[in-house]
């Protein structure tokens, strides 16, 4: 099951209170550990969305498969991509919450290493959320 939950948009202390930060409308969250096989599945997956207004937070939690490697030639080409790295494995609920913690968007959408997103899921879901007022929208992939 697979779900988007809506976060607060915050304004960095670094700027001051009076300027905003541009947010993106979804921050997708992948934690990463040793998924060499379905990581270019799930990362081509959350890449291509049809909504374009996301950011992709990765997090390595200490891979020793070719996992970081992947990430980082994503990471390369897409902007959209930011990498985290745990200095040791620290497992999965960690890791979720690193993502999760370091994420910006108005709404969270988790996507497990090893799983793919339809192509629209992160534009249906937002407008989906939109529509009902909805905090979180849970749906199956």
């Amino acid at each position: 099951m697979t779900f988007l939950v809506r976060t607060l948009a915050y304004v960095s202390f670094l700027f001051g209170p009076s300027v905003a930060i541009a947010a993106p409308k979804v921050s997708i969250c992948i934690p990463v550990y040793n998924v060499e096989p379905w990581l270019p599945a799930a990362l081509n997956s959350a890449c291509n969305q049809t909504l374009k207004d996301i950011e992709i937070i990765c997090v390595d939690d200490g891979s020793t498969d070719g996992s970081l490697a992947i990430l980082k030639s994503y990471a390369e080409k897409d902007p959209r991509i930011k990498i985290l790295e745990n200095e040791k494995n620290r497992g999965l609920l960690f890791t979720r919450i690193r993502s999760l913690l370091a994420s910006s968007g108005e709404y969270i959408l988790c996507l497990d290493s090893d799983d793919e997103l339809f192509p629209n899921i992160a534009e249906k879901a937002l407008a989906s959320a939109k529509r009902t007022g909805a905090d979180i929208v849970f749906f199956h992939t």
